[in-house]
């Protein structure tokens, strides 16, 4: 059975000391200086070495697992879930320093997801931004680069091999473009994908709709009629109740009808690629036509308005209970404990809602298909930015080296989420890893061990998981399909035939225009969601839909004439 290690903080005190009397022992402390007294670092044999380069690998490469050659400590602002708060005893972190050298969480920073993005902002504005900021979206990178806070890493992409190296292999470097700001420089090192790969979708009653002779939906349209003979098969009943207030389920429908919504709603502003001019939701008839959908479900009674509503948190306990049919959730791993739960209730002889618990079977769409027959584009998903003091680092570059091997190697990722082979996972017959005995994971639907969850240590609170250290839930294909079962696979291979819509990056303001364009897409943006809301739900009827518009018309076109000039300015050099 496994056991804890040592607390951590004990655990590399001792490996830092004994690192010291190594390095001592080899002439490294006794030789090396800082850049700030003027006299020349040397490295353990005495040969002089460039300030930044202090602990950097000479031949790192592809394939290279870092190992830093004198102790490196970086501070860190982690993303803690309120389920698993960060721990200074993580078996995660004493691995990591023992394979790299690498000390990221005696300054560590935890600040807990649904504060991040604030605590974010105020750390970076204020000059106390930590080193290393994982978890952060493109769109949100804009704001933080006139304070010069932030690291122009587009400087440095040389000294990052297995980054470059993904970008060449999966063909995504015009999607990195985007992220280039109106200076020249991208500061954003997003995550990578090899696939199109998009989470967040619906999931509901396979063995409804077996009962019923239907097949599994393919769009929305599809999704909406099954609804309609569900309803009809349960009188009295609502089919569809959803979660996270609607905003996960809206996101991925709005860009399958060319618009923006939910939690990508963003500026608002969508780019047409092919005049080169933004236009604002709110002026687009395809937001009509989305918000008519939407509008319609709830008006037959097929969708629960209070559901499309941000206070409302009971959608997955009404699906696990027999309430619903439909719900949106996050993809295969979801499914699996969607599924644990409806046969946990089952067999405690609870009869459950309408829909019933006996012999319960799920099956989690692919994103379905809209009008424009395309998905959100998601190959460069949320990653990290650097603060620009560590380019005053004598160890600058190893800093580097190390964020390049643990966000972009396969080793690096593989580390991330399956521990250890032979330690915390070893490989099936068939060359798939498996955790081992005395270990699971919650979220993975093969291998993880789910069935010991009572009695076997979990993963996370470990350390390891893709809910705590990876920025996109996987990279390759080989490392996303290891913890998905076969329904999951199917799943994820289905989605890859999704056709992508192509990015739609910010605009590439200057401060100025950021400064006021701000101010006009808040007031403009504000009045968007409520009023979309508002139409959804029934509160305002569609037949009002032209009023509105043309109501935000002058801000939006206001938003719209500061992001093209900005972009014919940026990107059309016009």
């Amino acid at each position: 059975m496994f056991k804890k290690p040592l607390g951590i903080k004990k655990t590399l005190g001792l490996l830092i000391a004994a690192s010291a009397l190594t390095l001592a022992a080899c002439g490294g402390n006794e030789t090396a200086s800082t850049a700030d007294n003027n006299e020349p670092i040397v490295d353990a044999d005495g040969n002089e070495v460039a300030f930044g380069r202090v602990g950097a690998m000479d031949n790192f490469t592809v394939g290279t697992t870092f190992q830093t050659t004198s102790p490196l400590q970086i501070s860190l602002l982690f993303r803690e879930l309120a389920e698993n708060p960060f721990s200074s005893d993580w078996f995660m972190l004493q691995q990591l320093y023992e394979k790299t050298g690498v000390d990221i969480f005696s300054n560590a920073q935890a600040v807990l997801h649904d504060d991040f993005a604030t605590q974010r902002q105020l750390l970076i504005s204020t000059g106390n931004a930590p080193e290393l900021m994982p978890f952060i979206y493109g769109q949100d990178v804009p704001e933080f680069v006139p304070g010069g806070q932030l690291l122009p890493v587009s400087d440095f992409f040389q000294y990052m091999p297995h980054f470059t190296h993904l970008l060449d292999e999966w063909d995504l470097w015009s999607d990195l473009e985007h992220a280039r700001q109106p200076n020249g420089n991208i500061y954003w090192l997003p995550g990578l994908q090899e696939d199109t790969r998009v989470r967040f979708t619906v999931a509901m009653r396979q063995d409804i709709l077996d009962d019923l002779g239907l097949d599994v939906p393919d769009n929305w349209d599809e999704i909406r009629d099954v609804l309609r003979e569900v309803e009809a098969a349960f009188p009295g009943t609502t089919p569809f109740v959803d979660a996270w207030g609607g905003d996960s389920t809206l996101n991925i429908a709005a860009r399958t009808f060319g618009v923006r919504f939910g939690w990508g709603f963003g500026n608002g502003l969508i780019l047409d690629h092919e005049t080169n001019t933004h236009h604002h939701v709110s002026q687009m008839p395809e937001m009509y036509d989305f918000v008519s959908h939407w509008a319609s479900m709830v008006e037959e009674g097929l969708l629960l308005d209070e559901s499309l509503t941000s206070g409302f948190d009971e959608a997955w306990e009404m699906f696990i209970n027999g309430y619903s049919f439909m719900v949106g959730t996050n993809g295969a791993p979801m499914q699996v404990s969607l599924s644990r739960d409806i046969q946990e209730i089952y067999e405690t002889g609870i009869a459950g809602g309408p829909f019933g618990l006996e012999n319960a079977e799920i099956v989690t769409l692919p994103i379905p298909n809209g009008p424009t027959g395309k998905v959100g584009e998601a190959r460069l998903n949320n990653g990290l930015v650097l603060n620009r003091s560590i380019q005053e680092r004598e160890d600058f570059i190893a800093i580097l080296q190390f964020v390049d091997w643990l966000w972009y190697s396969e080793e690096g990722r593989e580390f991330s989420l399956w521990g250890i082979e032979g330690e915390t996972f070893t490989r099936d017959a068939d060359g798939r890893r498996v955790l081992k005995d005395g270990f699971f994971n919650n979220n993975f639907a093969h291998g993880g061990n789910t069935d010991h969850a009572n009695e076997w240590t979990s993963m996370a609170e470990l350390g390891f998981g893709e809910t705590v250290w990876l920025p996109t839930q996987g990279g390759s294909r080989d490392l996303i399909l290891s913890a998905l079962d076969d329904a999951g696979i199917e799943l994820h291979m289905a989605n890859t035939e999704r056709i992508p819509h192509a990015p739609n990056p910010g605009p590439p303001f200057n401060d100025e225009e950021r400064e006021i364009a701000g101010s006009v897409a808040s007031l403009v943006n504000d009045l968007t969601n409520s009023a979309v809301r508002e139409f959804m739900i029934g509160r305002r009827p569609m037949s009002e839909w032209a009023d509105f518009a043309a109501s935000v018309a002058a801000d939006a076109a206001r938003l719209e004439e500061i992001a093209d000039t900005a972009h014919r300015r940026e990107r059309l050099g016009e």
